[in-house]
């Protein structure tokens, strides 16, 4: 029974700094539409994702997890049309 309490507690803390994680790759993408389409017309063209570390305000506010997965990711490039 302990072992279930200590691994829920382990997934919400892993779900709130995946949440952190995802907040801030949408806020980045937002961001680089708005630079990326300065015009009324533009083209829909690929954006690489900075492979920037997350802020620290958003790591220094979690703690850290035991997982050990790698943490290393290929590059994504996404096609985002412009608003």
């Amino acid at each position: 029974m302990r072992e279930v309490a200590e691994r829920r507690q382990q997934l919400e803390l892993e779900h709130e700094q995946a949440l952190a994680i995802l907040k801030f790759k949408q806020n980045e993408i937002k961001r680089l539409q708005r630079n990326h389409c300065p015009a009324k017309s533009c083209p829909l063209s690929p954006l690489p994702l900075t492979q920037d570390p997350l802020p620290s305000q958003i790591l220094s506010s979690l703690p850290p997890a035991s997982d050990t997965r790698p943490t290393a990711r290929p590059n994504p490039v996404l096609s985002l049309p412009c608003l």
